[in-house]
């Protein structure tokens, strides 16, 4: 197999590998955590782009990855809809204050925010694992890294979104209207998980 340049200093150089999944990692969880940041460095760029042909591909690694990622985000989306629902009901019917509803999805939001945070790290962990086991395939392992990363904060964003947008519209909804939201949007979310990672 022929190889290029960017995948031969991927492969010989340990440090280069490291460097490379240590600022998209950062870069990720910052973009997640919505903290300022700029894009990612401009170098990584030619890593990423890399002609596919050319580079060693994991084995069955990259499916692994992505159904236990996918696992744990339809476990925290089925929590998340379950106990979202249930503050949506207890708001509607005068059970909490809107003080409380308001905290409590706030609390929601850091919680979901963490949750990624945490599943970013472990991927890139295994990530890190898998190319130092396999060096020849850490130009693979740069584009699933990313790949993963951008998926998990798609489903992220758009459950934080919709809590914050949820908060907006729950005093001028109908309560039917406003559970048929929660469904909805848990619907969307469980067909985006199922559609990347598994």
């Amino acid at each position: 197999m022929t190889t290029s340049y960017m995948q031969e200093t991927l492969t010989q150089d340990t440090d280069a590998f490291e460097k490379i999944l240590g600022e998209m990692e950062t870069y990720y969880i910052e973009t997640v955590k919505e903290e300022s940041v700029t894009s990612l460095p401009r170098y990584i760029s030619a890593y990423l782009v890399e002609y596919e042909g050319l580079q060693e591909k994991p084995s069955d690694f990259e499916q692994q990855l992505k159904k236990e990622t996918g696992e744990k985000l339809n476990s925290w989306q089925t929590s998340r809809e379950a106990s979202l629902t249930k503050i949506t009901k207890d708001i509607l019917e005068n059970r909490i204050s809107d003080q409380e509803w308001d905290s409590k999805l706030k609390v929601m939001q850091k919680d979901d925010i963490e949750y990624a945070t945490q599943i970013i790290e472990a991927a890139y962990a295994k990530i890190r694992e898998r190319g130092n086991a396999h060096p020849e395939e850490r130009s693979a392992l740069i584009k699933i890294a990313k790949s993963v990363s951008e998926e998990t904060k798609k489903i992220v964003d758009t459950m934080v979104n919709f809590i914050s947008d949820l908060a907006k519209k729950i005093y001028k909804l109908e309560q039917k209207t406003t559970y048929e939201n929660i469904s909805d949007i848990f619907i969307l979310l469980k067909n985006g998980i199922e559609t990347y990672f598994f």
